[in-house]
C-alpha cells in the first residue's frame, strides 16, 4: 500500500448519534425515512437528489455494474470533483482506481459490497494519500434496491476532513494521476 493509507474505521448500521457531519446525518435521515416498516432498504426508484439539496455538494450516486463487484458513478460528488478538478460521473470505482493508480479503489469497492451485503448504511473514515490534499475522508453509504429486492444503487455522503495546501511536488503528482485521458484498454 502507498504511504498515507492507514487502517480505516468502518461501522455497519451506525446509529445517527455516531454521525457528526451534517451531510452524513442528512443522508442517514433521508434513507431511514424511505425504509420499509420492516427496515428493508428503500427502492432505487425513490431516489430524489433534489430532496438532499442542502447537502448535495457532498452527495454522490452509484449504481452496481455487471456482477455487482464494481460501481459506476451516476453522479459524482460535486465537492470532490471541484477539489480534484475532474468530474468522474460515468466512471466506475475500479476504472478511477486504475487511472489514479491508487489502492483506495479496493477499499471503496469493499465498502460498497459491505453495504450491499448488509443492506444497511456503512460509515467509514480513512486516511488520504498526501497528493490528495485532504488528511482523511468520512463517508456514509446507503443502499437502495431494484424491484427484485437486490441492492442496485447507493447514495454516498463524502466529506473531506482538513484540507491542506499541496506542495509543488504533490500538486504535480496529483495532476499526473487525474489527467483527463481515460485509461487505455
Amino acid at each position: 500500500m502507498e504511504a498515507g493509507f492507514g487502517i480505516p474505521s468502518i461501522a455497519i448500521d451506525p446509529p445517527e448519534n455516531a454521525l457528526d457531519l451534517t451531510a452524513m446525518i442528512a443522508l442517514h435521515r433521508y434513507w431511514r425515512a424511505r425504509c420499509g416498516d420492516d427496515g428493508a432498504p428503500p427502492r432505487a426508484s425513490t431516489i430524489d437528489l433534489a430532496e438532499l439539496r442542502e447537502v448535495s455538494d457532498h452527495i454522490g450516486h452509484l449504481r452496481a455494474e455487471g456482477t455487482g463487484y464494481d460501481y459506476v458513478y451516476a453522479a459524482y460528488v460535486p465537492a470532490v470533483a471541484r477539489h480534484v478538478g475532474r468530474d468522474w460521473t460515468g466512471w466506475s470505482i475500479g476504472a478511477i482506481a486504475l487511472q489514479i493508480a491508487n489502492a483506495h479503489g479496493v477499499l471503496y469497492r469493499a465498502l460498497q459490497a459491505a453495504c450491499a451485503h448488509a443492506r444497511k448504511p456503512v460509515a467509514s473514515r480513512h486516511d488520504a494519500p498526501g497528493w490528495v490534499g485532504a488528511t482523511s475522508w468520512r463517508r456514509l453509504t446507503v443502499p437502495f434496491v431494484d424491484p427484485t429486492g437486490a441492492v442496485s444503487e447507493f447514495l454516498v455522503a463524502t466529506v473531506p476532513i482538513a484540507f491542506r495546501q499541496r506542495t509543488a511536488e504533490e500538486e504535480a503528482e496529483f495532476r499526473r494521476r487525474v489527467d483527463p485521458r481515460p485509461p487505455e484498454d
